[in-house]
């Protein structure tokens, strides 16, 4: 099973309810492992990476900000428990103008992808600092340098590796292969005039395979940069943006853009060009399970609202083969109004998106917003006060082919007054039974129509809920950890799944309090 990162909307109807009410009585079953309680004497820490040992242990790394009155980043603090999350191991490396953007393991060994400010050779470095697991003793590679007069061209550049190993979007875009053969690196080097990248091609022994420069005659407000995933069958990069053209501009229905996919590699770059006919979509991504696909939300009002699924299947000569646009059932928008409307969904973010072993694929997104609010104070100031929802779940699948098989809306409600990785989600699919892993209060409250709503509790709660959904679309739930029983909460927005997708972990602290928690399907 591969995962990749986005977020999106999901509902619950009526008609699971029987499902809902017996869940307690079922037969999900959970196992639950907890670390020892720590003391933590770094105050001011915030996870950075977590990635799994590849003996079920994890190897968890929180930055450590200090300072005043400005807190930064000065040091990062390394912790290695075990598959019984006992403490192995820590340490802490010390930074200065170098920041740890992204962090893997591979053949037993820790690597850390860092960028580095060399003020004395007045260069932007990334560089890869490998060790042994548990040894913490690091060696060092030059991947790239930069020259800061060649950086005023440069714009931002997003990271991550893996899908759960995402940091503060810094200066490019990385991306690790499903197999861990390759790494990519995409620059978006600034140019108004062009859409210009960089592109390189590192083996995970970090040789180089291939640099290329990409050039696209438009100017860069124009073209919206999507992401990027790797084939490891052909060493390429596969890169897909969003394209608004002059060809377009008189179009009377749908998106006034065409989306462009790119491969790249040693021996050049292929493209292929398509339109989204009558409809919008606002943006896509691409999936690559041994086949190529792009998979996205649209709409038939504007970008920013979702009637339905886009799905576009590519051969391996860059040809379009399939495409399909599947709207949203009357029943699933009865399901998360509680009555028949003809209304687009609108607020979605995708979370994650799920390839099976049969080929099938699970959309698991949210409903995400932000609100404010201004008021005067005693002194007279304006405030301003921001609210971050995390709302509905919603979970589509679709088979690998693109047909609509179900989706199913989970309705909740949670906010905090800042972003909070207590809050929202985390989802995996064991033997096509998919599972959420949710904090939230005991009262499940009953709304129209017979249907349930997950209400938001506390950050001094941990009311830990595992909610699943079956081949059938059949929807359950059941309680697995109870605050009352817990000393710490658990971070259930930023969990860490194995590779087979049977075991997620999470971390918990309250105040200098922390644990970790591991549960097994």
């Amino acid at each position: 099973m591969r995962k990749i990162v986005f977020i999106m909307l999901l509902f619950f109807g009526s008609y699971q309810v029987n499902y809902a009410q017996e869940a307690t009585k079922s037969n999900i079953e959970v196992g639950i492992t907890k670390s020892e309680l720590f003391k933590d004497k770094k105050r001011h820490t915030f996870l950075a990476f977590s990635v799994s040992d590849e003996s079920g242990g994890v190897i968890l790394i929180r930055s450590v900000l200090s300072g005043f009155p400005i807190k930064k980043v000065k040091r990062y603090y390394m912790e290695h428990y075990d598959s019984n999350l006992k403490l192995l191991s820590n340490y802490e490396y010390e930074v200065d103008d170098n920041r740890i953007i992204s962090a893997f393991v591979n053949n037993n060994r820790l690597h850390l992808i860092e960028r580095n400010l060399n003020k004395k050779e007045d260069v932007l470095e990334m560089n890869v600092k490998t060790t042994d697991i548990g040894a913490f003793s690091f060696s060092e590679k030059n991947l790239l340098k930069i020259s800061t007069d060649e950086l005023k061209k440069f714009g931002y550049f997003n990271y991550g590796i893996g899908m759960r190993q995402l940091d503060d979007n810094y200066f490019g875009d990385i991306e690790i292969s499903e197999n861990n053969k390759y790494l990519g690196f995409s620059l978006d080097l600034k140019n108004k005039d062009k859409e210009n990248h960089e592109y390189y091609l590192f083996t995970t022994d970090f040789e180089l395979v291939f640099k290329r420069r990409f050039e696209r005659n438009i100017k860069d407000r124009k073209f919206t940069y999507q992401n990027i995933t790797i084939n490891e069958d052909d060493a390429s990069i596969l890169m897909l943006g969003k394209a608004f053209v002059n060809s377009k501009k008189k179009k009377k229905d749908g998106g006034k853009y065409n989306y462009e996919l790119y491969k790249i590699s040693d021996t050049g770059i292929k493209t292929l060009t398509f339109d989204v006919g009558k409809h919008y979509i606002g943006s896509m991504s691409i999936i690559y399970d041994g086949e190529l696909k792009c998979l996205g939300f649209y709409s038939d009002k504007n970008d920013s609202r979702y009637k339905g699924v886009a799905f576009f299947k590519i051969n391996d000569d860059l040809k379009l083969e399939k495409s399909k646009y599947s709207p949203f059932t009357e029943q699933f928008i009865k399901d998360k109004y509680g009555k028949s409307k003809d209304k687009e969904l609108h607020n979605v973010s995708v979370k994650d998106i799920l390839v099976l072993d049969s080929g099938d694929l699970i959309f698991n997104a949210e409903e995400f917003y932000i609100t404010t609010s201004s008021t005067v104070n005693a002194q007279g100031n304006w405030v301003t006060t921001y609210i971050y929802h995390y709302n509905d779940i919603m979970s589509i699948k679709l088979s690998k082919e693109g047909e609509l098989l179900w989706a199913r809306n989970i309705n909740k409600r949670q906010s905090a007054g800042i972003p909070s990785p207590y809050l929202s989600f985390t989802s995996t699919s064991v033997n096509g039974k998919s599972y959420y892993f949710i904090n939230c209060s005991d009262k499940i409250k009953k709304i129209r129509k017979d249907r349930l709503e997950f209400r938001g509790t506390s950050g001094k709660k941990s009311n830990l809920y595992v909610i699943t959904i079956n081949e059938k679309g059949e929807y359950n739930y059941k309680k697995v950890l109870d605050d009352k029983d817990n000393e710490v909460p658990f971070a259930v927005g930023n969990g860490i799944i194995s590779d087979n997708g049977k075991e997620i972990l999470f971390s918990g602290r309250r105040k200098s309090k922390k644990q970790i928690l591991k549960l097994s399907i």
